[in-house]
């Protein structure tokens, strides 16, 4: 003869018979895929985890599994947006924190015209951290009222020997045949001083810091 197997409602209602309305285990037991002993064990399961504990063992890990991962899925699904917007916020303050723009204001105060593509940096430290340092990159923006448009020898030689004392290739030199406009800041009491050059026709920026 076949095992039969009730169903949760049916163990349920054996356990009530017996345990709620005072039929007899002994009565009870006599039903089809019913014993005393399946009784007494249905009654323990039911009264400690409800009616889900009726279930086959493999069939109530499986529902309890089902139901930890759904509400894994719900919480992952409601904290990833604010996962994802604390990493974008870290990430644009880290980049703006460690930009060249901010270094120069917040170190020198010297307000760098906008980075669009950086093209070299070169630095080369000295015991104190600083030295020389040449930047170059395109910007999209144009040079202010504050650059001077006379091309000026002094600042010609400057540039190129800092160049040249960073062993910058002569590919990276600027062409001072072109037109350019430059600014010159003296900073910390002489102990550094930065060269600012435009040329308008590529929008390049050459930016050279000689620290003592």
């Amino acid at each position: 003869m076949p095992a039969i197997y009730l169903s949760i409602e049916e163990k349920k209602n054996a356990v009530k018979s017996c345990f709620e309305r005072g039929e007899s285990v002994k009565s009870v037991s006599k039903e089809p895929g019913c014993s005393s002993t399946s009784l007494y064990l249905w009654r323990d399961r039911y009264f400690r985890g409800g009616t889900v504990s009726l279930m086959k063992k493999r069939k109530y890990l499986t529902t309890i599994n089902y139901a930890f991962h759904k509400g894994l899925s719900i919480a992952l699904l409601l904290i990833y947006p604010a996962i994802t917007g604390i990493i974008i916020i870290i990430f644009c303050f880290g980049k703006y924190y460690f930009s060249i723009e901010r270094i120069y204001k917040s170190d020198l105060n010297i307000t760098l015209p906008k980075i669009q593509r950086l093209l070299l940096n070169e630095q080369e430290e000295s015991f104190t951290g600083d030295g020389s340092q040449v930047i170059i990159y395109l910007t999209d923006e144009k040079a202010g009222s504050t650059y001077n448009t006379a091309k000026e020898k002094k600042i010609e030689y400057a540039v190129k020997k800092t160049l040249s004392d960073l062993k910058v290739k002569y590919e990276w030199y600027p062409n001072f045949k072109e037109k350019y406009y430059w600014k010159m800041h003296v900073k910390n009491g002489g102990f550094d001083t930065v060269y600012i050059l435009y040329f308008p026709q590529i929008r390049k920026v050459y930016v050279v810091r000689n620290s003592i």
